[in-house]
């Protein structure tokens, strides 16, 4: 034994028992060259039945577990080849950190080797029950945002089909009760485009999905816009509306327009709403300025409702109003302030509020942009449609929904340009193999084959083309992470459903003219609090607003009625051949391509059915019940087609 080792087995050997049982979940014992044990001490003695041995100096292999052994032994070589050693273990249903650590004799060469155990079962578990805890917030993250994602396809797909033709017929001879009643659809329709916008965005915003776009652009134009769209709300209140911009603003800036005017509308949308009476003031000033950034302070004061002290701090959380009779008053989803609050801070920006009850609130938005040179040219999108700007392009309309297509068809045959139409990705290969087109607008989320992979096949069909064109998504899918993943597919750029007419004819034309910024377009952000009260369920069928929109096209209500019983009829079909087979997925499925279209006919009393059908075939459950509830659909459905049929005689 060496001197070194005598002398720290020898020196104070009480000291040295004592100290190293007092370390808690410590252990350590001391092995020679023959791998035998000639000292063992510490607390975790007795979980490895170690507080005696049967003989001195025992070999190390009879008072371990043979697992545990076979699993240091390689550490032990390694230690006494001179190396440091460690490892992690888990010893009945405890955490071990294990040490070996070689000790060297007088001729500096290996002759004992030290094995620490150190028990850190606790931080272990903390530390699995901290990653899980975090899995599982991630998890339950994404699920929110996929399902976001899924709601608003679902609700924004039809709202493009409302809103698209409600603009058509705004163009035709209307009275003034029709008049008046087309408005109402219209004020209900943004309403619930505002709703799907604002939960949308705060999946995004949490999610950390939200990117920024660095566009050129003048503060006096998004307080225009700002101003054009509360104006209505303000004058029907009799409230007056106020914009103000400094002149020392008269710059052109870089940042997220879309951002600050979502911002800024959800700020003056507010004040609108809660002020009976005075007015609202919108102002932008510099609140700071340095070399090529500069810090823009916006207001947004009014002479309002007011809120009391005790709740300023609660404003900015997500569905928190004051009060309860102030959301049974004014109504909203309690979203608007919580989005903006969160826009605001991942600009690095800054927000907050002062305000009196009873008196009027004011609140204050700093944002720092980049300045652009002056004679930068700015992009704008105009509201204005000429056709001839596009003449003699061509176009490819891609979308599995027949509601979407006819909307499609109706808009370029007013355009008078050339244009094809494909109701899924087969058929849009098949017409991209036989003719070149300048612009392809193509839906995302179609069965089969998606918009993605008709992006990449085309993109093949045409990889010796040297002329321009455009792949254009059309989507109601809003989630950026799948946006990201859109345009890696050979998409450009995409138009977000529900969309305009002059905001379909805006990006057309941008890229037509060279643009190629990967465009993000998307409606006005306008909210309405008096919306309409649901009215119950409508038995058999209600066609008033199909006739309304094709008031003064017979043929075209015939088309769409045809079309519809068409469909239905095919997919009862297959509906029916998949029972026979059990092929479960594929009832869901249909089932739910059903549902848009009897929504459009308000065939109330067949999607409660198709919603059980659906819900039991996709969640793979209650199967027994779906041939029933399939039959009492083909009955109804007979019915409901034979009524539809004398409709078009």
């Amino acid at each position: 034994m060496s001197e070194k080792m005598t002398s720290f087995l020898d020196l104070k050997p009480e000291m040295l028992l004592q100290m190293f049982r007092r370390i808690p979940g410590f252990m350590v014992i001391l092995i020679n060259k023959d791998i035998r044990v000639i000292f063992c001490e510490g607390v975790e003695k007795d979980a490895f039945g170690l507080n005696s041995f049967k003989t001195n100096s025992p070999p190390l292999s009879q008072i371990l577990d043979s697992h545990v052994f076979q699993t240091l032994l390689p550490m032990l070589e390694a230690c006494f080849k001179g190396a440091k050693v460690s490892h992690e273990m888990n010893i009945n249903r405890n955490y071990y950190y294990i040490q070996a650590i070689p000790i060297l004799g007088d001729d500096e060469t290996v002759d004992y080797g030290m094995i620490l155990f150190d028990n850190i079962t606790d931080d272990k578990l903390h530390s699995e029950a901290s990653r899980s805890a975090k899995n599982k917030a991630e998890q339950l993250n994404r699920a929110k945002t996929e399902f976001l994602a899924k709601i608003s396809h679902e609700i924004r797909t039809p709202l493009n089909s409302i809103i698209g033709f409600t603009d058509q017929l705004y163009k035709s001879r209307l009275s003034k009760s029709q008049e008046k009643l087309l408005n109402a659809v219209k004020v209900s329709s943004n309403h619930l485009l505002s709703i799907v916008k604002e939960t949308i965005s705060i999946a995004e915003v949490e999610s950390g999905e939200i990117t920024f776009e660095s566009r050129t652009f003048f503060i006096r134009d998004v307080l225009r816009d700002v101003f054009s769209i509360e104006r209505f709300h303000a004058e029907k209140k009799n409230i007056e509306l106020n914009v103000i911009n400094s002149n020392r603003l008269d710059m052109p800036l870089i940042g997220d327009v879309v951002c600050l005017k979502q911002i800024l509308l959800n700020l003056s949308h507010n004040a609108v709403k809660f002020t009976e009476k005075g007015q609202v003031i919108v102002s932008a000033e510099i609140e700071k300025e340095e070399q090529d950034e500069v810090w823009v302070l916006f207001r947004v004061i009014d002479t309002g409702i007011g809120i009391p002290e005790d709740k300023l701090n609660a404003i900015f959380r997500e569905f928190k109003q004051v009060d309860q009779a102030v959301e049974m008053r004014y109504g909203g989803s309690g979203l608007g302030l919580t989005i903006a609050n969160k826009l605001v801070k991942l600009q690095n920006g800054m927000i907050d509020v002062d305000s009196k009850l009873g008196e009027g609130s004011e609140f204050r938005v700093v944002l720092p942009y980049k300045t652009a040179p002056k004679d930068q040219a700015i992009t704008k999108d105009s509201h204005t449609i000429e056709p001839k700007e596009i003449a003699g392009r061509s176009f490819l309309i891609v979308d599995d929904d027949e509601m979407n297509r006819l909307l499609a068809g109706v808009i370029f045959e007013q355009w008078d340009v050339p244009f094809d139409l494909a109701e899924n990705g087969p058929q849009a290969i098949s017409f991209a193999e036989k003719k070149l087109y300048d612009m392809i607008l193509v839906d995302i989320h179609m069965p089969g084959m998606d918009g993605t992979e008709v992006a990449r096949r085309i993109r093949n069909i045409y990889k010796d083309r040297k002329d321009p064109y455009y792949i254009l998504a059309v989507t109601a899918n809003v989630i950026e992470r799948d946006l990201k993943r859109f345009l890696k597919s050979g998409i450009d750029g995409y138009l977000l459903k529900p969309f305009r007419e002059h905001e379909l004819f805006s990006v057309i034309l941008r890229y037509m003219q060279g643009g190629q910024d990967l465009t993000r377009m998307q409606g006005d952000f306008m909210t309405v609090s008096d919306e309409p009260k649901e009215k119950g369920s409508v038995p058999g069928y209600d066609l008033t607003d199909l006739r309304t929109i094709t008031k003064d096209d017979s043929e075209f209500f015939e088309k769409m009625v045809k079309t519809f019983i068409d469909n239905t009829e095919s997919r009862l079909m297959l509906m029916e051949h998949y029972l026979e087979t059990k092929n479960w997925k594929e009832i869901g499925e249909i089932a739910h391509r059903m549902i848009a279209s009897h929504k459009h006919f308000r065939i109330y009393s067949l999607m409660e059915i198709l919603n059980k059908i659906e819900e039991h075939a996709l969640y793979e459950e209650n199967y027994d019940t779906i041939p029933e509830m399939v039959g009492e659909l083909r009955t109804l459905s007979k019915d409901i087609i034979d009524k539809l049929k004398k409709e078009i005689k």
